[in-house]
């Protein structure tokens, strides 16, 4: 195996409808891929592991608002990573980009964050709605890669909020392939 790669997501079947092939070409690279869900009974699931992932179940509420979940969140995810040691952690969707983003940064571990959407957090406005920046901001500050496959009505409303994304760079597939590339031109010592 070339090494680790962590796939932080709170939803398998979106994973599966919009990114198996780019999780299929990970493994197919050589890589060992982990997949970090809260929905691992989902019939989904034997897809990924029979491509080779592994599983891993890490209960969370994806729409609750509890901050000290939260926070247990963001413990669960550096411990994943500590003990995994990823070459690199892909998350998806707001709570895995946020606190998976904020375990990286604690870890020093590359992060490659795909924000599809801003969620009702953002677009409702309030306190949650500035909470909700704040942690973007936050986690975004040592970003690796972001890739955002929002629609033009929401690209708005996030450059009006505070710039929360530092820069658009390639689609997700790209990225990927693209650490794969480094990783093979420049094996780990």
């Amino acid at each position: 195996m070339k090494g680790n790669i962590l796939v932080l997501t709170n939803f398998i079947a979106g994973l599966h409808s919009f990114r198996k092939e780019v999780m299929k070409a990970i493994v197919d690279a050589g890589y060992q891929l982990y997949i970090s869900v809260p929905d691992s009974n989902d019939d989904r699931v034997d897809y990924f592991k029979g491509i080779g992932a592994e599983i891993i179940k890490t209960d969370f509420n994806r729409r609750g608002m509890n901050p000290l979940a939260d926070f247990k969140l963001m413990l669960n995810y550096r411990r994943l990573i500590k003990q995994l040691k990823p070459i690199a952690v892909l998350s998806y969707t707001i709570k895995p980009n946020v606190y998976g983003g904020i375990a990286c940064r604690l870890t020093g571990t590359p992060l490659i964050a795909n924000v599809t959407g801003l969620g009702d957090a953002i677009e409702n406005g309030g306190w949650l709605q500035k909470l909700t920046v704040s942690l973007y901001r936050f986690e975004q500050a040592r970003l690796h890669r972001c890739s955002s496959r929002m629609k033009q009505t929401r690209t708005s409303v996030l450059n009006i909020k505070s710039q929360i994304i530092m820069r658009l760079f390639y689609q997700v597939q790209a990225l990927i392939l693209s650490i794969i590339v480094f990783r093979s031109m420049h094996p780990m010592v």
